[in-house]
């Protein structure tokens, strides 16, 4: 039982990582794509 929690614990944190990496992604995307015509 207590090792069913741990690796739901797990899969929880791999699932919230892969969200905040594809937002942060997303995010930087949308920053140097904002930042490119001020440098041009």
């Amino acid at each position: 039982m207590l090792f069913f929690r741990f690796s739901q614990l797990l899969y929880i944190i791999d699932s919230l990582s892969v969200k905040n990496t594809i937002m942060l992604t997303e995010y930087c995307h949308s920053r140097t794509s904002a930042v490119e015509p001020m440098t041009n």
